[in-house]
C-alpha cells in the first residue's frame, strides 16, 4: 500500500494530502473528518496543493469579514463580484492569487496584513482621474473593477471564452467596464488560443498538455486604439507569456500618449 503524505496545518485546520494513485486515499480522507477534520483537500501534486491553500485563506478572509455569502454576489467594500461559493472551484481559482487575496481585497478593507497598501495607494493616484483605462488580461475582472470607480471608462481584454463569462459577470454593474473579446498582440487576424478549463491562469497562446485550442481573433494596441478613437491614460498587462508582443504593438500609443504602463500590479517606466 502506497503511504499518504500528510500536511497539517493546525489553527486554521487545512489538511493537504499528497496521495498519487494511492488506493487508500478515500479511507484516509473518512477517518479525517470522522475525527472532525472539516477542510480536507485531496490534491494530487504541490499546484493544487498550493491552489487549495489560496482558495481556504481566501474564503477564512471574506468570512472574517462578516461577509454575506447567500447571494448570487458578494459585496467587497462596495464592489460586487460573483460569490465564489456559488460557482465551480474554477472561478475561486481566479480570484485567490497574489494580486487579489494580498492587495486588492485587504486595500478594499485597508487592512495593510501583506505590506502592499502602499502599492494599491500608487496605483490609484496614478490612475484616478484617467478617461480610458485598458486591461489587458483582465481575467476575471478584479482590476477592472476596482479601477471604475476612478476611471470613466474601463476596457476589459480577455480571449478566453470560460474566462470571459465570469468578467461579463462581475463588471455588468459598474456601468462603464468594457468587454473585449480579442487577443491583444502585435498584429491584427486570428490565432490559436490554448484554454486550460482547470487552471485558467495557464491559459493562453502558448501551447500546453490537455489545453482545448481555438481560434480568436488578435489585434495589437496600436489598431485598437486608432479604431476606437481612443487615447489611454493607462494600460495596464497581465499576460506574461506575450508581454513582448503586446509592446510591440504599442509602441506609437505609448510614444503618442505616454500612458501609465503597470504591468502585473507594478508601474513601469517606458
Amino acid at each position: 500500500m502506497s503511504r499518504s503524505r500528510i500536511n497539517v496545518t493546525f489553527g486554521t485546520y487545512i489538511i493537504i494530502l499528497l496521495a498519487i494513485g494511492s488506493s487508500a486515499s478515500g479511507e484516509v480522507v473518512r477517518n479525517l473528518q470522522e475525527k472532525g477534520f472539516g477542510k480536507i483537500y485531496l490534491c494530487e501534486d504541490w499546484e493544487s496543493a498550493n491552489d487549495a491553500v489560496k482558495e481556504q485563506v481566501f474564503c477564512d478572509y471574506i468570512q472574517k469579514k462578516s461577509i454575506d455569502l447567500s447571494g448570487e454576489y458578494i459585496d467587497l467594500a462596495n464592489h460586487k463580484i460573483l460569490n465564489p461559493l456559488k460557482h465551480p472551484r474554477v472561478y475561486r481559482q481566479m480570484l485567490t492569487g497574489t494580486f487579489f487575496s494580498e492587495i486588492i481585497v485587504p486595500g478594499m478593507y485597508n487592512d495593510d496584513k501583506y505590506g502592499n497598501l502602499q502599492q494599491l495607494d500608487e496605483i490609484k493616484s496614478r490612475i484616478g482621474g484617467a478617461k480610458c483605462v485598458l486591461d489587458i488580461g483582465a481575467c476575471a475582472g478584479l482590476f477592472s473593477i476596482m479601477v471604475s470607480g476612478i476611471a470613466e471608462n474601463v476596457w476589459a481584454f480577455e480571449p478566453s471564452e470560460a474566462i470571459r463569462f465570469y468578467l461579463i459577470k462581475n463588471t455588468e454593474l459598474c456601468g462603464n467596464v468594457h468587454v473585449e473579446s480579442f487577443g491583444i498582440l502585435n498584429e491584427k487576424g486570428k490565432k490559436t488560443f490554448y484554454d486550460v478549463s482547470d487552471y485558467p491562469k495557464y491559459s493562453g497562446f502558448v501551447e500546453r498538455d490537455g489545453a482545448v485550442p481555438y481560434q480568436v481573433m488578435t489585434t495589437n494596441v496600436d489598431y485598437w486604439c486608432e479604431d476606437m478613437g481612443i487615447k489611454p491614460d493607462v494600460i495596464r498587462i497581465d499576460a506574461t507569456d506575450c508581454l513582448v508582443e503586446i509592446m510591440d504593438g504599442a509602441k506609437n500609443t505609448i510614444k503618442e500618449y505616454d500612458p501609465v504602463i503597470i504591468i502585473g500590479t507594478k508601474i513601469v517606466d517606458v
